[in-house]
């Protein structure tokens, strides 16, 4: 058996960085994909990761951690995931600096 689905259709969408209450959120409408999960972090790399876990979590879907691990190792998910330690700017820096903070780097995954 195989660890990837050669024919998963997917697109990795980085949103970039946003404050909680003004991001606009992701969908499928008007697209070829199903399915959409938005990871957010302090970078996009962990953004990614957390997009990454919420599909191999996805209760309702058969072959979630499969999709996970295709996404995960394509050629599109290496420059997010060798960003993972990255701190994006210092934007990102000083609104994370507040304890209060709600802004977040925001990355989408839309597969069928």
């Amino acid at each position: 058996m195989s660890n990837t689905i050669e024919a998963l259709k997917f697109e990795i969408i980085c949103h970039g960085e946003d404050g909680s209450q003004y991001f606009p959120g992701c969908g499928v409408a008007f697209t070829d994909f199903d399915y959409v999960v938005t990871g957010c972090a302090s970078n996009k790399g962990e953004a990614f990761a957390d997009a990454i876990e919420q599909i191999a979590c996805c209760s309702g879907h058969d072959n979630a951690s499969l999709i996970a691990k295709t996404i995960e190792s394509s050629e599109e998910a290496q420059e997010y995931i060798a960003d993972e330690a990255f701190e994006d700017s210092a934007t990102m820096e000083e609104a994370n600096a507040s304890e209060d903070s709600d802004w977040y780097f925001y990355v989408s995954i839309r597969w069928s």
